[in-house]
């Protein structure tokens, strides 16, 4: 059993007082507001942007505030399906073997195939 302390139990002694480490450190507060000067911000409405807009000339974008880019399209390309297919290994090799002696490329050779086989098969 612990021994108890005298001093806990003498009516006439003195209440410790309880501390913090943090007792030393200043007190938070807010910051201080430094006055702002009228050029430092000014009243701006929706309305009044959109003037001021139309008087540089130049368009901007109203959601990023970045200057857009005027006609600036890109050329129309004809889009190509690709078209795929799933060959053996052994066929894949030979097609790929007949295309680089004939200084060709893969799609080449089964492009080609592909027509005389349909060329054959229409006559008959």
């Amino acid at each position: 059993m612990k021994t108890p302390r005298v001093q806990d139990f003498d009516p006439n002694a003195n209440v410790p007082k309880l501390g913090s480490p943090m007792d030393n450190l200043p007190s938070i507060k807010r910051p201080e507001k430094k006055p702002e000067s009228p050029k430092a911000r000014k009243e701006e409405s929706p309305k009044g942007r959109m003037e001021e807009i139309m008087k540089s000339g130049k368009p901007e974008s109203p959601v990023s505030g970045n200057q857009a880019i005027t006609n600036a399209r890109k050329p129309e390309s004809r889009k190509v399906p690709k078209y795929s297919t799933q060959l053996p290994e052994e066929l894949q090799i030979e097609v790929t073997v007949f295309a680089t002696r004939h200084h060709m490329a893969d799609y080449e050779v089964v492009w080609k195939a592909i027509e005389e086989y349909l060329e054959t098969h229409k006559k008959a």
